[in-house]
């Protein structure tokens, strides 16, 4: 005896195609399941990455500011590595002395500065090392916002910034 049951959702054409492809792949099940949790990984980063420039106010970007703005004094002058197209440093200029952010990207830093006009704020295309070097100005707190995970060797990288700086938010 068969029992046919009504679906109650719609079917999800990606789950289904996927459920198609675990059967293909020839893989035993330990390797299903870390491949499967490095995708869970890559598309809930993804998934945070859009959501974050979709939604105003996201909950993570705000919890991180209300964090930084507890440690942060008005005499600071803060440094934003990677600052993309400013939020954070806009959002830290209005607590600190000066707020610099730095991106390698122009696109992003013309963005910044086409967006964010505070007269304690200033947005720089470069290399931040090479900034830190030619620059006169002392920073007391470096923020290094979604930076390491991209970097193959962080502890040179953080190595190199530690002199520079009183403070590194990471």
């Amino acid at each position: 005896m068969f029992l046919k049951l009504r679906r109650e959702k719609k079917r999800h054409f990606l789950l289904s195609v996927f459920y198609k492809l675990d059967k293909l792949f020839p893989l035993v099940k330990q390797k299903k399941l870390k491949l499967y949790l490095d995708l869970a990984w890559i598309f809930d980063r993804l998934a945070h990455e859009k959501s974050s420039s979709v939604i105003e106010n996201h909950a993570v970007l705000m919890e991180s500011f209300g964090f930084l703005k507890s440690k942060l004094r008005k005499e600071f002058n803060v440094l934003d590595l990677g600052c993309h197209t400013g939020l954070i440093t806009s959002m830290i200029a209005d607590n600190t002395k000066t707020a610099v952010g730095i991106d390698h990207n122009t696109v992003h830093i013309l963005k910044a500065q086409q967006t964010f006009r505070q007269e304690n704020i200033q947005f720089i295309h470069g290399e931040a090392f090479e900034y830190l070097q030619q620059n006169k100005t002392t920073f007391d707190v470096l923020i290094l916002s979604h930076l390491l995970e991209h970097l193959d060797e962080p502890a040179p990288f953080l190595e190199n910034f530690k002199k520079y700086f009183r403070f590194i938010y990471i």
